[in-house]
């Protein structure tokens, strides 16, 4: 299960790649960026690092499904403006936040640096309901999350219990 994850979600990276091209242009050729794309994939899958991860029971296989495929509906979402792929989005974030804390900053870094790219560069795509309504989305369902399993997911509790350890050099 595990190997189709993740073959899944590096088929959604190299499409986040094609796509992200498409949108904004480059001045290189697509179909070299296309290609590098692919065969960037090719040479992950011959990587140890494939063997390892498809292998065992890591939060990191999820988490890279669910990010490239986010990242994807994110970015189909804001080319056809569709409104049904914006909550898409939100609900792959939030499964992402669920799945892999950690993981959500590479999702909402991206998510910026899409914004910023479409707001300095191809203002067409410039669609505000992609990034509101997938955000408010994905919000909603954490509030519900939140609410569900107080006190786990009060992020207070992490504050306190970090700052619970004593940091002190030992030498």
């Amino acid at each position: 299960f595990y190997r189709i994850l993740l073959a899944l979600g590096l088929i959604s990276g190299v499409l986040v790649v094609i796509s992200v091209t498409e949108m904004f242009g480059t001045r290189y050729n697509k179909t070299r960026v296309a290609a590098a794309a692919i065969l960037s994939a090719a040479l992950y899958l011959t990587s140890d690092v494939w063997g390892y991860m498809s292998g065992n029971l890591v939060s990191e296989v999820p988490a890279i499904f669910l990010l490239c495929c986010g990242a994807l509906a994110l970015t189909q979402a804001i080319r056809y403006r569709s409104l049904v792929l914006t909550f898409v989005t939100g609900l792959l974030a939030f499964l992402l936040y669920v799945v892999s804390m950690e993981s959500i900053w590479f999702f909402l870094a991206f998510t910026l640096y899409l914004l910023i790219l479409i707001i300095t560069g191809t203002r067409q795509y410039l669609w505000w309901p992609a990034f509101i309504v997938s955000g408010a989305f994905a919000l909603l369902l954490y509030s519900f999350y939140a609410w569900w399993f107080y006190p786990l997911a009060n992020p207070r509790l992490l504050i306190e219990f970090a700052g619970g350890f004593d940091t002190k050099n030992v030498n």
